[in-house]
């Protein structure tokens, strides 16, 4: 088997990995426009988003968005949501109601966040899937989501980034 200088190497090693990672992460990060806005979260499959049609409430309801990124609404049918946040969803609604309804002032706001989730796993209260609710969301806040470390915990936080760079409706 393996010495215990052995393994310590290896641990060392992998905790070296995951420090570079994170700093790439981090300098990825700084580099994104620093909006401190909610409003940078990109819609996709299964969020359900409120609609509402200033004095029109035939045309106001809650629709979720399907596997294909679009959503239908009525009078002008198929809307493409996915990858769009909630100002331009509602800039996009807007422009294709105007031929239909006298100076739209539409708003669009996400009911439930359900397309991007981030798996916590390992010491916390309530291991699991949790919504990414705006592109901006801290580590600190996901974990403290799922009920902070428990007794056992470490003080270690390993990342498994995705290798998706961006939102692809067909997956």
């Amino acid at each position: 088997g393996k010495s215990k200088f052995e393994g310590e190497n290896a641990f060392h090693s992998n905790e070296k990995t995951q420090r570079l990672r994170l700093d790439e992460l981090l300098k990825a990060r700084e580099s994104l426009p620093s909006e401190d806005t909610y409003d940078t979260y990109g819609v996709g499959p299964c969020d359900l988003l409120r609609v509402q049609v200033f004095e029109s409430p035939e045309l106001t309801g809650v629709v979720r968005v399907r596997p294909d990124g679009n959503i239908a609404l009525p009078l002008i049918g198929e809307v493409t949501v996915a990858g769009k946040t909630e100002g331009e969803i509602a800039g996009l609604i807007t422009s294709k109601y105007d031929s239909y309804v006298k100076s739209p002032q539409v708003s669009v706001s996400i009911e439930e966040y359900c397309a991007h989730k981030i798996g916590v796993l390992g010491e916390v209260r309530k291991p699991g899937p949790y919504p990414l609710k705006r592109q901006n969301h801290t580590i600190l806040e996901i974990i403290s989501e799922a009920g902070g470390r428990t007794e056992r915990g470490g003080n270690s936080v390993v990342l498994i980034p995705s290798n998706k760079t961006q939102l692809d409706p067909s997956t």
